[in-house]
């Protein structure tokens, strides 16, 4: 390593910024709430909308190369949060729904391989690392 104090700056950089996102993100979700709570205005669904949509504008504390990959790993828990949705709406059933969540791992790893094999820079090294030693290309 020939700078290791840029590199060492470049990281902390990073760190601060996906530090503030992840803070910003769960804080601002949570303050919505409480805020409306003490109002005296009960959870409802449209609150939660806007507690969504609020906390959804901290991912602009991250890079935009990142917000690709942000996106990968929010999709499949959306996916769950709507199956959960949907059992507890009782819109379906959970014997019908047996294999979801085999479904939702396949949709997630195959946006992982699509940024793996067409787009490696969107994935962080350490994934892209591990994912090397474990699929062996």
């Amino acid at each position: 390593m020939k700078e290791p104090v840029s590199v060492l700056w470049s990281l902390c950089k990073a760190q601060t910024k996906s530090s503030m996102f992840i803070a910003s993100f769960t804080e601002s979700f949570l303050y919505i709430l409480c805020l409306t709570n003490n109002m005296g205005v009960s959870d409802h669904p449209f609150i939660v909308y806007i507690a969504g949509f609020c906390c959804g504008l901290s991912c602009l504390f991250e890079p935009k190369e990142r917000r690709k990959e942000l996106a990968v790993y929010c999709a499949t828990r959306a996916g769950e949060i709507v199956n959960e949705f949907g059992h507890a709406r009782k819109y379906w059933h959970k014997e019908r729904m047996d294999y979801f969540f085999v479904l939702m791992f396949s949709a997630s790893m195959g946006g992982l391989m699509y940024y793996y094999h067409r787009e490696p820079k969107h994935i962080k090294a350490f994934v892209h690392t591990i994912m090397k030693l474990l699929l062996g290309y």
